[in-house]
């Protein structure tokens, strides 16, 4: 898929200045296709419904903050409404700053190609779980768990792409020369997000039993009568999306599938501070740290016994007792039999009181606020448009 993608033809436009064509996107929306539209009602219905036909045009007229969620998390775990803060809310949700610190060792944890079908994620034995966190989209682990993020209904509203997601011809951030440094706008960046956002969904659901998979796991949002979409819709919102991806206007992250998130969190514990500090946290329970380290110890334990009752034979026979080379391994590596294990232990309890005390001024924060002043009102600050 990706050398059809990488050949797609570019569609000319008429010349612009350099500053200002490097600043626009080729298309302000890449999509036409509204999946959400439900079909026009019948004739019958339509005089049936011809009394309330002026309420229904009332409620029809929404603004882009309309396809927006109902809450959403702030700076502090703070509970804010996107609608009076939709610029923050965007950054909020289509944020890949964690990734983007670990972007040079990305290649430990995923190659380079576009994501497998829905229904080969599932022949290979992956789970399907939904997550809302953009950074989150498209790992999986050991137990075989598939993040996947649900097309946010914002990312289908072709209003919210021209006010928020597109960079302006005369936008000063993104307008450079030859002799100043390119300096990428906010709008921008949230834009190669979004587009490879879409087009990881363009390869997850590829065929009739992909959709079928992602109507089951609720990938998509309802349509404007409560009804799911069109597989015929998708595969023209599909095709538009294709025809205006570039790869240079995809976020680097979207240049790879899948990611191996126990990858990432041995990226993330060697290359970032504080150290060893985990990309996401798997464990919720203090208990659970413990089993899932304990386990290997446990199976380094019975090898490193296997060792030493080898060496304990060895020792026994003839030739080997006036092996002075032998009998210096088995000493060191007796007291590595008996130092490791206790190391690591050690290791597994410092890093539990590590995370009991970085959560312990968070609880107590909690302990010493009230739910309302958890909320974060627009009228603390002045609205972000």
């Amino acid at each position: 898929m990706s050398s059809v993608v990488d050949a797609s033809p570019t569609r000319q436009g008429p010349a612009l200045p350099e500053s200002a064509a490097e600043a626009m996107p080729s298309r302000t929306v890449p999509f036409t296709t509204d999946l959400l539209q439900a079909p026009p009602p019948s004739c019958c219905c339509r005089q049936s419904s011809s009394s309330s036909s002026s309420e229904e045009n009332v409620t029809d007229q929404t603004s882009p903050v309309d396809s927006f969620p109902a809450l959403y998390r702030g700076d502090h775990r703070t509970v804010c409404v996107p609608g009076d803060w939709p610029v923050d809310f965007l950054e909020k949700e289509l944020s890949l700053e964690k990734l983007e610190k670990v972007r040079k060792h990305l290649w430990f944890a995923g190659s380079k190609h576009p994501a497998a079908p829905l229904h080969f994620q599932i022949s290979i034995g992956r789970d399907i779980v939904l997550t809302e966190r953009m950074h989150l989209h498209l790992l999986w682990s050991n137990d075989g768990t598939l993040f996947i993020k649900p097309m946010p209904q914002f990312l289908l509203d072709s209003s919210v792409w021209r006010d928020y997601l597109t960079c302006p011809s005369d936008c000063s951030n993104c307008a450079h020369t030859a002799t100043t440094t390119r300096q990428e706008c906010s709008r921008k960046r949230l834009r190669k997000g979004a587009l490879g956002f879409l087009f990881t969904y363009a390869c997850l659901i590829s065929c009739e039993s992909d959709f079928a998979i992602a109507l089951e796991k609720h990938l998509f949002p309802r349509r404007t009568d409560g009804s799911d979409p069109r597989w015929q819709n998708w595969k023209r919102f599909v095709r538009e999306i294709i025809d205006a991806y570039k790869k240079e206007d995809v976020h680097e992250r979207f240049h790879r599938g899948e990611l191996r998130l126990s990858r990432l969190n041995t990226i993330h514990r060697f290359t970032r501070w504080p150290l060893f500090d985990p990309y996401f946290r798997t464990w919720r329970h203090y208990g659970d740290l413990f089993r899932e380290n304990l386990t290997w110890l446990a199976t380094a334990t019975v090898f490193i016994a296997l060792v030493l009752t080898a060496m304990q034979v060895g020792l026994a026979t003839d030739p080997l007792q006036t092996n002075h080379a032998f009998i210096n391994a088995s000493y060191g590596f007796s007291i590595f039999a008996i130092v490791g294990p206790i190391g690591v232990f050690g290791l597994v309890v410092v890093a539990a009181v590590y995370n009991l005390l970085k959560d312990l001024p968070f609880l107590l924060g909690l302990a010493l606020k009230s739910p309302r002043q958890e909320i974060l009102s627009s009228e603390e600050g002045e609205r972000t448009v």
